[in-house]
């Protein structure tokens, strides 16, 4: 069976800015429960009776407990990074781009479009478009898109 867990261990300052923001109609609501598993966990409750209370999993109550523990408040503002799927485009390809985007005119128009930017370097249009909006570039939106000799940071 589990072992008890011990009361969480908050300062005064600190227990009344959880309850602030925890009251708060601004705060987000995933964040308020977050504060309130931890100020549930600092009166004494166990684990379960968390979970039972704010209709949670007990899983979820201890990953909130040890990030606050590790943390502090500020750990139950954000979310921890999730795996996802690795990238399949090489970086000197999307440099590639970067650079035709804004050192090149292509074959038989005035500007890139998404679409023609893809289909000559074999990538899909999202990517094109992703890559564009990371680096803020809009080619379609200026008349004249003048070309930048600068070097492309990735």
């Amino acid at each position: 069976m589990w072992r008890p867990a011990s009361p969480l261990p908050l300062t005064p300052a600190v227990r009344r800015e959880l309850e602030r923001m925890a009251a708060s109609r601004s705060s987000p609501r995933r964040a308020v429960l977050r504060f309130r598993i931890v100020l549930a966990a600092a009166e004494g409750l166990a684990n379960r009776a968390i979970a039972r209370r704010l209709e949670v999993s007990r899983p979820t109550v201890l990953t909130w407990r040890e990030r606050f523990a590790a943390g502090g408040a500020s750990a139950l503002l954000r979310d921890a990074p999730r795996p996802g799927r690795p990238r399949r485009i090489e970086p000197a390809r999307l440099e590639a781009i970067l650079r035709a985007t804004r050192q090149t005119i292509p074959h038989a128009a005035r500007r890139w479009s998404v679409r023609r930017m893809a289909a000559a370097h074999g990538v899909s249009p999202a990517t094109v478009q992703r890559l564009w909006k990371a680096h803020g570039l809009k080619p379609h939106l200026v008349e004249a898109f003048e070309a930048d000799p600068s070097p492309v940071p990735l």
